[in-house]
């Protein structure tokens, strides 16, 4: 019986674990169809856009532009990024290395709803490729220098965007303002697609410069001891714009940092700038009037948004209005001792000198912190110290208090036990020398003796009374046994009490009692003896 029910016991236990696991398993199961199922509701509603940058993500202008981008798309819609990298690669013609590229990345997965083109390279390559990448597809653009190509782009029905067209005569006017001596002006390009588009634009403005004897620096015609060479000869009259120097002679690429290097080892004045780019990362780059790379991309994935919410994307038109704010380099205009007041006060002002507090303020604030801290540690513990003062304090009064009471106590014990002593004795004396028991005494003198005993004897219990009862007198409590007295009788007790005092001491002692048709009065004999013979002894 034992060993079935033992068996039975195994069966229970190995079932419950069975049944446990297929549960188990089960929710597993459940889970990973609910995730699946959920991710591919989500992955369902969202249209895939492809971000096309010429640059890479390391260009200053590039992380602006997809900033603008996000803002506007990032939550709603699924957002993939190339980038072509042409600051730093050399391409055959057509582009062919990044056509292969991307050729064998959409062949692995859907096409896409939408394209947005950053700046001249990528908008070239689209172009050249809309119809067997993108067939279909709308095409924003942005940051393209190339304004004609622009403006031709957008007669096509799916493509649209915003033109880089940079306004040459706020910048100029701002120049002017800043060096006043100046007689030249010098613009750095190379052949890259962005620095041709900006020498199309430069040409078609032209009339702007008249002023000035008008300048082009080709870098991807010199090398690169003959551009240092070059830059190290600009002075004091010369506005010098660095645009593009991303190429230098028989395709020689030079990176970011080279670039910045150069300029800050051999130019010698300060730099203006179209774009943000480089503006902060190079000491001798001032910035200017420059497109606000942002901005452009919010408008255009606005653009984008508009055609997928709707609107005919044939009627959205090329946004020639680019753009752009002042924005400059605080550190540069220090170092060229610039006029701060030919500076536009709307300006955008980076590495900008801080004031005293400014520059410490997180240290004033975690001092002030810690300061306020010690404080409240100091006024806790003085606080704390105070309560256990006063507790000590408290404690000491209340052991003299309880002394005190226990003093207390003795005295009323003491005296209690005084009055049982004395009061016995002194009542015998006064009980023996009543007239009462003594008036057969036949010798007069003896009877006068006795009699002045047992006054003396009364006055003394009066008084001992009074002593033993200065508990009563400590809590005002004392009593008065007010009574019918015979005023002859009583100063015959006092003269019995004063007069053998008086006659020891040589005194001449009378009581005189005015005549007085009242011979009794109402008072307390006791205490009023007291004073009568307490005032006469003094």
């Amino acid at each position: 019986m034992k060993n079935t029910r033992k068996e039975c016991n195994e069966i229970d236990v190995f079932m419950d674990n069975y049944v446990n696991k297929f549960i188990t398993c089960l929710a597993f199961i459940v889970c990973c169809l609910l995730t699946c199922t959920t991710y591919a509701a989500e992955d369902h509603g969202h249209k895939h856009i492809l971000f096309i940058s010429s640059y890479s993500f390391s260009w200053n202008t590039v992380p602006r532009q997809i900033a603008g981008i996000k803002e506007v798309l990032g939550d709603k819609y699924v957002i993939n990024y190339e980038f072509m990298d042409t600051k730093n690669t050399s391409y055959s013609p057509h582009y062919k290395e990044f056509y292969e590229f991307l050729k064998y990345k959409l062949a692995k997965r859907n096409h896409y709803e939408g394209v947005i083109v950053g700046d001249d390279a990528a908008f070239n390559f689209v172009l050249m490729y809309q119809q067997e990448f993108f067939p279909g597809v709308p095409i924003v653009f942005e940051g393209v220098d190339n304004v004609e190509k622009g403006i031709s782009a957008g007669k096509n029905p799916l493509i649209t965007g915003v033109v880089e067209k940079v306004d040459y005569k706020r910048n100029l006017d701002l120049a002017q303002k800043i060096l006043p001596q100046a007689t030249r002006i010098v613009f750095i390009l190379d052949n890259a697609e962005n620095g041709l588009g900006i020498q199309k634009q430069l040409e078609t403005n032209k009339a702007e410069f008249n002023k000035y004897k008008v300048e082009y620096v080709n870098s991807s015609n010199y090398t690169r001891e003959e551009l240092c060479n070059l830059l190290s000869t600009f002075g004091s009259k010369d506005i010098v714009f660095c645009v593009s120097m991303s190429r230098g002679k028989n395709g020689v690429m030079y990176t970011e940092d080279e670039r910045y290097k150069i300029l800050n080892q051999y130019a010698n004045v300060p730099l203006f700038r179209l774009s943000t780019s480089g503006v902060g990362e190079c000491k001798n780059i001032l910035g200017g009037y420059v497109v606000s790379h942002k901005s452009s991309g919010k408008i255009a994935a606005k653009m984008l948004e508009a055609g997928f919410n709707g609107t005919d994307f044939s009627t959205i038109p090329v946004n020639l209005d680019t753009p752009q704010q002042y924005y400059f380099n605080w550190q540069v205009i220090k170092k060229y001792n610039l006029d701060v007041n030919a500076f536009p006060k709307e300006a955008i002002f980076i590495n900008q000198e801080k004031s005293f507090v400014e520059k410490y303020y997180y240290q004033f604030l975690g001092g002030s912190i810690g300061i306020t801290i010690m404080m409240l540690i100091f006024v806790g513990w003085n606080m704390r110290c105070s309560r256990l003062k006063l507790k000590e304090a408290n404690n000491k009064l209340q052991i003299k208090n309880r002394e005190l009471e226990q003093a207390g106590a003795y005295k009323s014990d003491f005296f209690a036990r005084m009055s049982h002593d004395i009061r016995t004795p002194l009542n015998a004396v006064i009980g023996f020398t009543s007239p009462e028991l003594n008036e057969n005494v036949d010798d007069c003198e003896l009877k006068s003796n006795i009699s002045k005993v047992h006054e003396a004897g009364k006055y003394l219990l009066s008084i001992i009374n009074d002593v033993l009862d200065m508990s009563k007198i400590a809590r005002g409590e004392t009593n008065y046994n007010y009574k019918r007295e015979n005023i002859n009788e009583f100063f015959s007790g006092i003269n019995t009490i004063i007069g053998p005092f008086a006659t020891s001491k040589g005194v001449v002692y009378h009581i005189e009692i005015a005549a007085s048709k009242d011979k009794f009065y109402i008072c307390d004999k006791a205490h009023l003896e007291q004073i009568f013979i307490w005032t006469s002894i003094i």
